[in-house]
């Protein structure tokens, strides 16, 4: 993991963010506004892998870059998706350990986007 300036700041203010009680509340599905975000964010997606000509998910392998607690990546289990086929990175240790004890057997990875191996050949979210 780099210690570069910038991870240090998103480190900084994600911290921050989680010792605020409204925090979870923002980002709950109990929250219409951010129900109506995950459910345009699912359509448009299906719709943009449709429009790939992508209708199975099976053989598909892909990366979460940003992952957090792997939320994105589980619900494309619920595709089709294969959980080996399936890998996520994140920066933030405690996302990933939470996305960890959810669905052991999809990838998790601490780790940088700018400076990772996994760029290559996965569809990228």
């Amino acid at each position: 993991m780099s210690g570069s300036k910038e991870i240090q700041r998103i480190k900084e203010v994600y911290a921050k963010r989680s010792k605020n009680p409204r925090f979870n509340q923002i980002y709950s599905l109990f929250n219409p506004g951010n129900l109506f975000i995950v459910q345009e964010r699912e359509r448009v997606l299906l719709e943009m892998l449709a429009e790939a000509g992508v209708r199975n998910l099976s053989e598909l392998r892909v990366l979460d870059v940003g992952c957090g607690a792997g939320s994105e990546l589980i619900r494309l289990i619920i595709y089709g998706a294969h959980p080996e086929n399936l890998y996520g990175i994140d920066i933030l240790e405690d996302r990933i350990a939470a996305a960890r004890r959810k669905h052991p057997e999809i990838n998790w990875s601490v780790a940088n986007a700018e400076a990772t191996p996994f760029l290559m050949n996965l569809l990228i979210l």
